[in-house]
């Protein structure tokens, strides 16, 4: 009896040691950016999401998570589809504002974690409510699940 309490005694601080270690939930990222098909001097290549499409990124985004006020999940049955909705700031309305109006016609990718998830054409000004699609139930659920996390931990921002 001694043999097995010294012995568990020994095992315990092993057994912490192989325990599995939480793996830590990047940071969230989302970003708007203008973008090009073709290349521009200054501007970073990267590939969009759904097809690999190569896309030239603006160095700075012009609107990000900062500007975020809400966000929630929403499925569309009509078009069999998840969407992100999302409620800018006052500033970040204006910020979108002044950035779809100069930006007109031309694509504005959408980064969320550094990737590029789409870069829809701009066919109309945007600025207080938006939603971002071709998301998966998951990865939608997922996005919304982090910013609320990233409210929580910054409830003054």
């Amino acid at each position: 009896m001694r043999f097995l309490t010294i012995l568990l005694v020994c095992l315990h601080p092993l057994s912490a040691a192989f325990a599995e270690k939480p793996t830590k939930e990047p940071e969230l990222s989302i970003e708007f950016r203008r973008a090009s098909f073709e290349q521009r001097e200054g501007w970073k290549a990267s590939k969009l999401k759904a097809d690999e499409k190569e896309i030239f990124l603006h160095p700075q985004a012009e609107v990000d998570l900062s500007d975020v006020q809400t966000m929630s999940v929403d499925y569309k049955e009509r078009f069999d589809a998840w969407l992100v909705s999302i409620e800018l700031s006052n500033e970040g309305s204006q910020k979108m504002r002044t950035l779809t109006t100069e930006y007109l016609n031309r694509p504005l990718a959408i980064l969320v974690n550094g990737e590029v998830i789409m870069a829809p054409v701009i066919r109309t000004q945007i600025s207080k409510k938006l939603q971002i699609s071709g998301l998966s139930e998951k990865e939608a659920k997922s996005l919304v699940a982090q910013f609320e996390k990233h409210v929580q931990k910054s409830p003054d921002e």
